[in-house]
């Protein structure tokens, strides 16, 4: 027995120095005055006991964990010289503030990670500061570059030190190399576009998302809804896999999503109509798309900021069958209406109105031959088109809080509607709603009607200084625009919005007018 100890004794001695380990026989205390600096192990011990590189691979996303000060090495071996090799991470959690601490948004960024890239052909590189290509910190939580050339690739993510006494816990992330002989990478991260507000009530939101190609048949994005004081993912919001992951309060489950055509003009869109919301609160929500080459790594659109309102005066309606364009919140009625009995009211209402002005336009010469019609430019459609839109948004007027609860403090383009007091006398008679404030329709709606329809028709607007403002919200051509509806509107716009602001109208109105009118005289004296 002696024996074998002693053999095992001098195998293990063996093993050890074999490893570069030495045996010393000071005593303890001498062993334990190490001077700074020193290590008490050989470096090459040290280099045995810190993390392997991860070697990553074309297409398959990598998962990273670290913590407070710790730096991971990945490296990436190119299968071709002629290839761009695309590199994406994304940040899935990060520390959070101990419990009870509260902290702000700028302490977030001291969480942030750095990218490191280098090119090399030297396969024992490793990616630091003082050598790295690409140094990057992540931006909300994402980093996406390139490399060209014909070496490998080392990168290092490095994590902060964080203070202790104020966050806990580790990062997570995830990475993907993608090696293209062609430019079809994807982006993390699209910056316009996404996701817009149309309206909301005491109880649900309406949101509405970019346009969708026209090859796309079911619904494409996923919603998730926030907090909207929820810092943490504020500060991740360029991250799938952080939105994905979070503790969201609404999801694509809590609300009814549909594709449309019908609003903003005619081209696809993702509607979401979000239920149980808390009233006069607010909200961050964000689209995300998982169609990209990878499960863990999808593509984020601008998340926005929402608010409910705070009365319940206001009810949410859209996807009126006649008045298709409506979506946005209307008067109710103190009886409580349901949603869908509030909805059909209007839209009949409103479609009743309408039979008699079409009686009449068919007796016009609007769809006869250009050179006896009122003009060239325009058909019983054109008109019966623009009537119709200016007949819904003002017998369906937009509704808001007394307070704008939910919007800003901002009241401009509103008219104060109190008890017995309404754009037209049904509201009144058959709705009986408390007092609310009325976005006024935009003037333009009015103006459309007398540009497409016949003159015969004796249909006017109110003049500027003469009843306009009273009636109507006068707005500059240039801000029908996506951007200018997705933030605090001063006028109510029913029909198509243009994606960029469009050129000065009045210019272009006057010159359409002139040339209108020269053409329609020259083809009346052929």
């Amino acid at each position: 027995m002696k024996l074998l100890l002693y053999a095992l004794s001098v195998l293990f001695y063996l093993q050890c120095a074999a490893q570069g380990l030495k045996f010393d026989n000071r005593p303890s205390k001498e062993l334990d005055a190490v001077k700074p600096g020193q290590h008490r192990f050989d470096q090459s011990v040290l280099a045995i006991i810190q993390r392997d590189t991860i070697a990553l691979e074309n297409g398959t996303s990598e998962s990273v964990t670290l913590t407070s000060g710790q730096t991971q090495q990945l490296s990436y071996s190119r299968q071709k010289l002629d290839n761009t090799i695309y590199a994406y991470a994304t940040v899935c959690n990060q520390p959070i503030a101990i419990e009870g601490l509260t902290v702000s948004a700028s302490d977030y960024s001291g969480l942030r990670l750095q990218f490191l890239g280098l090119s090399s052909a030297d396969n024992d590189a490793k990616a630091e500061e003082s050598n790295a290509s690409v140094n990057k910190e992540f931006e909300y939580g994402i980093v996406q570059t390139s490399f060209n050339g014909t070496n490998d690739i080392q990168i290092s993510v490095v994590a902060p030190s964080y203070d202790s006494s104020k966050w806990t816990g580790t990062w997570s992330l995830q990475i993907l190399i993608l090696e293209l002989s062609t430019a079809t990478n994807f982006a993390l991260f699209y910056e316009q576009g996404g996701l817009y507000s149309l309206d909301t009530d005491f109880e649900s939101g309406l949101l509405l998302s970019e346009v969708i190609p026209t090859n796309v048949t079911q619904p494409p994005y996923d919603l998730f809804v926030f907090d909207g004081s929820n810092l943490g993912i504020n500060s991740l919001q360029m991250s799938y896999c952080a939105i994905k992951n979070a503790n969201a309060q609404f999801t694509q489950a809590d609300a009814d999503v549909s594709l449309t055509g019908k609003l903003w003009g005619a081209k696809t869109r993702q509607l979401f109509f979000l239920k149980d919301l808390s009233a006069a609160t607010e909200y961050q929500a964000y689209i995300v798309n998982s169609e990209t080459y990878d499960t863990e790594i999808g593509t984020v659109f601008p998340g926005i900021t929402f608010a409910t309102k705070k009365d319940e005066t206001c009810r949410l309606v859209y996807d009126l069958e006649f008045c298709s364009e409506v979506a946005y919140a209307v008067p109710s009625s103190s009886s409580a209406l349901s949603r869908d009995a509030l909805k059909e009211w209007y839209d009949n209402t409103t479609q009743s109105l309408f039979h008699g002005f079409n009686l009449t336009l068919q007796l016009m010469s609007c769809d006869v031959n250009e050179h006896v019609r009122y003009t060239i430019m325009r058909t019983c459609d054109n008109c019966r088109d623009s009537y119709k839109r200016w007949l819904c948004g003002t017998m369906i007027p937009r509704c808001t809080d007394t307070s704008v609860g939910g919007v800003g403090n901002d009241t401009s383009g509103t008219i104060f509607r109190p008890v017995n007091s309404s754009r037209n006398d049904l509201i009144i008679t058959e709705l009986a709603p408390d007092p609310y404030l009325e976005l006024l329709p935009c003037a333009q709606t009015c103006y459309s009607v007398m540009q497409d329809c016949p003159s015969d028709l004796q249909f006017q607007c109110p003049i500027n200084g003469k009843g306009l403002n009273e009636s109507y919200s006068l707005i500059a051509d240039s801000d029908l625009s996506v951007q200018y509806f997705q933030h605090r509107p001063t006028c109510n716009f029913l029909g198509g919005l243009q994606k960029n602001n469009a050129p000065d109208a009045n210019k272009t109105n006057a010159l359409t007018l002139v040339m209108f009118f020269l053409t329609t005289l020259i083809l009346h004296q052929v």
